[in-house]
């Protein structure tokens, strides 16, 4: 039932149905070389989970992480995610909300870009059994970081030669990443460990 008194609005619901949950503020940015995506939740009741999905061209999105949902039902709640590992150029993100009874929902997309000195950085051999170089920096002072696929944090240097060898002689088999940050850019690239 509802009416409407001049610019005034009126109306009163007589069923029990809960507002789906709507994600609003959905944003996202680079930090340090890592992209940040955060967004705030609202009638947040009955959902499972957000997956964080990634994509290079805005079309084939991947699963990139997931966030158990609080359901603190009309409140806001804030979420926040970080890519450790997005691409060089375009990066786009949406947000698949996912309720109990499986229901789906997605967000808009955001784009960040990285504008990297990256392609000019190679590093070899990679694959990688013990001695890993890496070619082409600038001479400038950067950090050079070598971190896991979960972000942690493994080898630390800092440097101002255009090349530098690391010792991987002690990693596990796996997927490792450079992180190399000059002050003003950061470049990230991956190699393989047999």
């Amino acid at each position: 039932m509802g009416g409407s008194v001049g610019a005034v609005a009126i109306a009163r619901y007589n069923n029990d149905e809960v507002l789906a949950a709507s994600i609003i503020d959905l944003k996202s940015y680079s930090v340090e070389g890592n992209v940040k995506i955060e967004w705030t939740a609202l009638n947040e009741l009955n959902i499972s989970q957000y997956n964080i999905e990634r994509s290079v061209d805005g079309k084939n999105f991947i699963s990139i992480g997931n966030i158990k949902a609080q359901n603190n039902g009309q409140q806001k709640t804030e979420y926040s995610f970080t890519d450790f590992h997005g691409a060089n150029g375009d990066n786009f993100y949406r947000i698949k909300s996912i309720s109990t009874d499986g229901a789906i929902k997605y967000t808009g997309i955001v784009k960040v870009n990285f504008v990297s000195a990256s392609s000019s950085i190679v590093l070899s051999p990679n694959p990688v059994k013990e001695i890993l170089h890496i070619d082409g920096m600038s001479t400038v002072s950067k950090t050079i970081l070598v971190i896991d696929v979960k972000g942690k944090l493994l080898q630390q240097v800092i440097t101002s030669n255009n090349s530098y060898s690391f010792n991987t002689k002690n990693l596990a088999v796996g997927v490792y990443f450079v992180r190399i940050n000059d002050g003003d850019h950061t470049s990230t690239l991956k190699f393989i460990k047999e």
